[in-house]
C-alpha cells in the first residue's frame, strides 16, 4: 500500500510538471493509457487480496486521471468500440 501511495505522489508531480492533465506535453500518450490499464486492473476486483476501493483511499489523483482519460474522444472511439 505504501508503494501505491508513493506512486500516486510521483504521478501527481509528473502531471503537475506536464501541465496538469496528462503525463507528457499536455496530451494523451501511451504512458497515460498504461496508467489507465494499471488503475483499472487494481479496481477490478480480480486481484487477490487487493480491495476494489484501494485506489480510492490511497491514490485519489489516479482516479481523477483515469476519469479524465475516459472522456477523451479518441479514447472512447478506440477503447470502447465493443
Amino acid at each position: 500500500m505504501r508503494y501505491l501511495a508513493y506512486l500516486s505522489y510521483a504521478v501527481g508531480l509528473r502531471l503537475k510538471a506536464a501541465g496538469g492533465h496528462y503525463f507528457y506535453d499536455n496530451k494523451l500518450t501511451f504512458a497515460d493509457l498504461k496508467a489507465y490499464v494499471l488503475v483499472k486492473s487494481l479496481m477490478s476486483g480480480n486481484l487477490d487480496h487487493v480491495p476494489v476501493d484501494l485506489c480510492k483511499h490511497v491514490a485519489p489523483n489516479l482516479i481523477k486521471h483515469i476519469a479524465r482519460i475516459e472522456v477523451e474522444p479518441g479514447f472512447q472511439q478506440h477503447f470502447f468500440y465493443w
